[in-house]
């Protein structure tokens, strides 16, 4: 836990820096490594710390924050004033840049292992990436790297032109505005119901007044056909209604760009059908560039179908094999292993 956190105060100290995108990286931490309640974790991490006891304190009284001044807001549609809006847009150093998210040689080291070497990629505004790969090669890695989760260790990460490292505190608040993020195995609060769980991001990213937000979080679970769910905590939804009630969070600020890791994972072939129509029908309608990690195959050509290219994260690298079609029908033998599952060959040396 030490290594991990840098020291048990400074795990919250830079939750309450970084705001909502790494609150619920720490989540997914949580789940994923202590398998125990957020406030039993808290407790436990936290004996007599300063830091943490605020921060616990916090957490624990979230139903209670007051909100903030509301600015003008269209109640037909839950967004703030379009003027507002507009210049908040064009404040924003590359908000108009056709390349929203770039790697520059960029290599990722986690725990001393090298799991990205030299990466070089681009995303355009408004295009759907694929990433796919074999289990444990980086495809999780390189989506954190694109949201800005992970610091290259050499070379850099940007998005809308600017190196993440270089963003301040309030260019990184406000991007965050901008950016949805459905992490794998939904990384829900647990102690929150489905409502307070997309309430939490509009809280912190939006100026919306309570009766705004009500009608946003109703407009995002209607979408994933969840509304009547919304009164129910993480230990009363299947694991299928979690993915939803994650991807319902991640589109709640209505996001430029979208992250999604593997929102079909853990679910039968008829549903993650359904899922994928779900995503496809989401990122159309709210015109997002979608960065998404699947396992599936037949899921990846899916989301490559509308304006949408597929890369392939294995052996530290990255292969862009192209569109579904180009990828199908790819010569690379790497490339032919993995999306025919195919046992032998460069993808596990012999």
């Amino acid at each position: 836990m030490q290594n991990f956190t840098g020291g048990r105060g400074n795990l919250f100290y830079e939750w309450m820096e970084v705001r909502a995108s790494m609150v619920l990286q720490v989540g997914l931490f949580i789940r994923d490594h202590m398998k125990l309640q957020t406030t039993k974790l808290l407790a436990w991490i936290f004996q007599g710390d300063e830091v943490g006891s605020k921060a616990m304190s916090i957490f624990k009284n979230f139903r209670n924050r007051k909100a903030s001044p509301a600015k003008t807001v269209d109640h037909t549609r839950g967004k703030v004033d379009a003027d507002d809006s507009h210049n908040k847009q064009n404040s924003m150093p590359g908000a108009d840049s056709p390349i929203v998210l770039e790697l520059d040689q960029a290599t990722v080291e986690l725990a001393g292992q090298t799991i990205l070497q030299k990466v070089s990629l681009k995303v355009a505004r408004g295009e759907t990436l694929v990433i796919i790969g074999p289990s444990g090669g980086g495809k999780t890695v390189l989506l954190k790297t694109l949201a800005g989760l992970f610091t290259p260790n050499y070379g850099q990460a940007l998005c809308m032109g600017i190196p993440w490292k270089n963003r301040d505190q309030v260019s990184k608040h406000q991007l965050a505005s901008k950016i949805g993020m459905q992490f794998q195995r939904s990384a829900l609060f647990d102690e929150l119901t489905a409502y307070e769980n997309i309430e939490f991001v509009l809280k912190e990213h939006t100026q919306l007044d309570a009766s705004a937000r009500e009608t946003r979080i109703l407009d995002c679970l209607r979408a994933v056909g969840l509304e009547k769910y919304r009164d129910y905590r993480e230990h009363q939804l299947s694991g299928g209604m979690k993915q939803r009630v994650g991807i319902a969070r991640s589109i709640a600020v209505e996001p430029e760009i979208l992250f999604m890791d593997d929102p079909t994972a853990g679910l039968d072939p008829i549903n993650a059908d359904d899922m994928a129509k779900l995503v496809i029908g989401l990122k159309r309608r709210i015109g997002a560039t979608l960065v998404i990690v699947t396992h599936d195959i037949s899921r990846a050509f899916q989301f490559a179908e509308e304006n949408g290219r597929i890369v392939l994260v294995a052996q530290k690298a990255v292969r862009e094999t192209g569109t579904a079609e180009e990828t199908r029908f790819s010569t690379d033998p790497l490339v032919q292993q993995f999306i025919h599952g195919m046992q032998k060959g460069p993808l596990i040396p012999e």
